[in-house]
């Protein structure tokens, strides 16, 4: 759920980066044995519960994320070469969190990998460049590969308890701004802890081992797949992007605000070496892997 909140700054440090929009994603293609992670956030979806398809992305939202997808891989292809196009492989994962009945991570890297796979069909290449294809059976449509280490923070679901302790406290009985300020600066690790709840670290430290391994992945993807560019696209949430990208940057992961728009994202870059950077807003930052 998340979504973050305005917590003024007062006197601290005017942070390096305000906030993450869709511009940030790399419109340039990696080179020859080198990986790009697209981080984007999902859609905006239906909140209603009433709505028969609350949770899901509003239609509008939807056709955000396929023409976002259709736009950054039409740029980063349209100046290569067919030979050039023939090296390029795509992944496409998705957290699972659901929200009703809906599921707006699937469905925002549902409409990216259409987006890819039609500008794909475009250009001629190979329908099997694109790595999900390799997971469905005769007749299926591609489908993004869910990972769980990615979904919203596990303590709305796993510890009720926790939960409805920070509604009451700061949500007068909801899920507000303060509610989910209250939960990102930790305010509560005390009682948070007692119940055994996941906390704002542990989403960050999940996260951070899940780009690990798909740092791991593209290692042993390069060595087994020569002259390859890897281009892998998780979508997840605000609550998992923002304190990865925080830490990445310098920012205080709890104190500091950084927003992240809905269908916003970056991209992170792994050379030949397996050195990993990030280029935001003109400025590059590099990600110590662990």
């Amino acid at each position: 759920m998340g979504g973050g909140f305005e917590s003024p700054l007062g006197e601290q440090q005017e942070p390096v980066i305000k906030k993450i929009e869709r511009s940030d994603i790399s419109r340039e293609m990696p080179g020859e044995g080198e990986t790009e992670i697209i981080m984007q956030r999902h859609e905006a979806y239906i909140r209603d519960v009433e709505d028969e398809r609350a949770g899901s992305l509003k239609e509008e939202e939807a056709k955000k994320s396929y023409d976002l997808a259709v736009e950054v891989f039409g740029s980063k292809l349209e100046n290569l070469s067919e030979d050039e196009r023939s090296t390029v492989d795509v992944l496409v994962i998705a957290s699972n969190t659901q929200y009703v009945k809906g599921r707006r991570s699937f469905e925002t890297a549902a409409q990216a990998l259409k987006g890819a796979e039609d500008v794909f069909k475009k250009y001629g290449i190979d329908e099997k460049q694109i790595l999900n294809s390799g997971a469905k059976r005769e007749g299926e449509e591609n489908r993004p590969t869910k990972n769980t280490a990615i979904l919203e923070p596990q303590f709305i679901d796993q510890s009720p308890e926790f939960r409805e302790f920070l509604k009451e406290k700061y949500g007068d009985g909801a899920m507000t701004q303060k509610f989910w300020q209250a939960f990102e600066e930790d305010w509560e690790k005390e009682e948070r802890e007692k119940v055994g709840a996941e906390g704002p670290d542990d989403i960050l430290e999940r996260y951070t081992k899940f780009m690990n391994v798909l740092a791991k992945f593209s290692e042993v993807y390069h060595k087994k797949h020569s002259g390859r560019r890897l281009i892998i696209w998780p979508v997840s949430h605000y609550d998992t992007i923002s304190p990865f990208v925080k830490k990445m940057v310098g920012m205080d992961t709890k104190k500091d605000y950084l927003a992240v728009d809905y269908g916003a994202g970056i991209s992170l870059k792994i050379d030949k070496s397996g050195k990993m950077t990030s280029k935001i807003k003109g400025q590059e930052f590099t990600i110590e892997k662990k």
